[in-house]
């Protein structure tokens, strides 16, 4: 796999760039960096290896073994919940905090939707940061996927977050903000 990780030490000083941001699932096409060796590549490279790199975490692998049938069987906005499910974002944010902890990089991970992920990573909050957008705060599966559609996951909106909402747990991520 070509990866230009080796070359962040010159990249993350351009004029303009603001760090470094890897996808771990594949929602952006060809973005997508999920093997083991490539993001501790990334991870142990460039200059500014104490700032934060944002991670985008989903576990690739247990989509295309395990989850992917139930997209191809199913043309129905509101199965997205189901197949981007809590334990492929929990298992890729687990992974990639342990690889980074091995390495020293700091990590703020993007877009955050479980009250799983929010629970394992109030436990790292000296190496690592959350985001969580509105969205996911304040809209509920399968409710929010009945009233917009595919709206309700943004990947059609044009804001570029694919992460789905999830059911009854807005609340406890509200509380999870204070991590």
């Amino acid at each position: 796999m070509l990866v230009n990780a080796e070359e962040l030490a010159v990249l993350e000083n351009l004029p303009g760039c603001a760090g470094v941001k890897v996808f771990m699932g594949s929602s952006f096409g060809n973005l997508l960096a999920d093997d083991d060796e490539v993001l501790k590549c990334i991870l142990s490279h460039g200059k500014r290896r104490m700032r934060r790199m944002a991670v985008h975490a989903e576990d690739e692998g247990r989509f295309l073994k395990e989850r992917r049938n139930i997209v191809e069987s199913s043309a129905d906005v509101r199965e997205h919940h189901v197949w981007r499910d809590v334990e492929s974002a929990l298992m890729a944010t687990r992974r990639i905090v342990q690889m980074a902890e091995k390495t020293g990089r700091r990590l703020h991970i993007l877009h955050v939707s479980t009250a799983e992920e929010m629970a394992y990573l109030a436990t790292h909050k000296r190496s690592v940061t959350v985001e969580v957008t509105p969205h996911h705060l304040t809209m509920q599966a399968p409710e929010c996927y009945e009233r917009l559609g595919s709206l309700a996951s943004n990947e059609s909106s044009g804001t570029g977050i694919a992460s789905p909402g999830r059911p009854l747990e807005s609340s406890q991520r509200w509380r999870g903000r204070r991590y």
